[in-house]
């Protein structure tokens, strides 16, 4: 029997199994609290991608003492730098090339590099919003006459949301691949997967149950305050992260302890919450 896919939540310490995959569509029927939920596959963190994403792997016909590319993101300046390390002895010529949000490639870097020289390309999210494509070409340099003329390696990878939320150094492991014909992809297929992470966020959440998952409504009472004060500390997190300067969280009246819940985590992160008093929120938000 094949192990389940699990993944984690990008903004909260939670771990989901994954039910169904539509990446076509951009989403995933994960299982929570007993309860089935539809998320984009933005907010998934699934355990074999991210092991492949930071756990060491050795390149395929390209040693680490090679090659070596680097991420590294500024979500707060909606900025992320690529560095790219040559470390053969003898020098290769190197093209970088980019997809991000249209369907152009667009190219980033056509260069001739020594032994120990470091390139560094600095981004912007806003112009290049995530998902990323690249693809990496490096033809050696020949330091004289040869018989037949050196082929090519072509390496392509993509760089999902979740890579440019953590604000850490990421070593990228590549690996030796046939290129897929992206060239040929229709626009369509992007879809809401191409659009800016940092501008998609709403202002305001409604964290009313009815208002975030129908299929949690009839959850028991627990069930549903736990899934509420989870969403509503990884919205908060994720518009820290777009530099929001405020954003309104509509907790309701009832037993407040959503409110007392929201209060609590703004004070530990050194937030601070105003209530808001006039309509039509008159109260029920902060």
């Amino acid at each position: 029997m094949s192990k389940p896919l699990r993944a984690r939540l990008l903004h909260a310490a939670e771990t989901v199994e994954i039910l169904s995959l539509d990446e076509e569509g951009g989403w995933a029927w994960v299982s929570r609290a007993g309860f089935s939920q539809r998320l984009p596959l933005r907010e998934l963190v699934i355990e074999e991608e991210e092991q492949k994403l930071l756990c060491p792997s050795p390149f395929s016909h390209l040693g680490q003492e090679e090659i070596e590319l680097y991420l590294v993101s500024y979500p707060s300046q909606n900025r992320a730098d690529l560095l790219l390390y040559h470390g053969l002895s003898h020098s290769c010529f190197y093209s970088l090339y980019l997809q991000a949000g249209k369907r152009l490639w667009h190219p980033l870097l056509n260069r001739l590099l020594s032994q120990g020289e470091e390139v560094k390309l600095s981004l912007s999210l806003k112009e290049n919003p995530p998902p990323w494509q690249l693809r990496l070409l490096r033809v050696v340099a020949p330091a004289g006459p040869v018989q037949y003329p050196p082929q090519p390696f072509t390496i392509q990878f993509e760089l999902r949301y979740v890579h440019f939320i953590r604000q850490e150094k990421q070593r990228i492991p590549l690996h030796l691949s046939s290129v897929k014909s992206s060239l040929d992809s229709s626009p369509e297929k992007t879809g809401e997967e191409a659009s800016n992470l940092f501008s998609k966020l709403p202002r305001e959440i409604d964290l009313h149950i009815e208002k975030l998952s129908t299929s949690m409504a009839d959850a028991p009472p627990e069930a549903i305050f736990d899934y509420q004060v989870a969403t509503m500390q990884r919205y908060l997190i994720a518009c820290e992260a777009a530099n929001y300067p405020s954003v309104v969280v509509i907790h309701g009246v009832g037993r407040k302890r959503l409110q007392a819940s929201l209060v609590e985590f703004c004070h530990l992160k050194g937030w601070q919450v105003e209530p808001l008093l006039l309509p039509p929120y008159k109260g029920g938000a902060r």
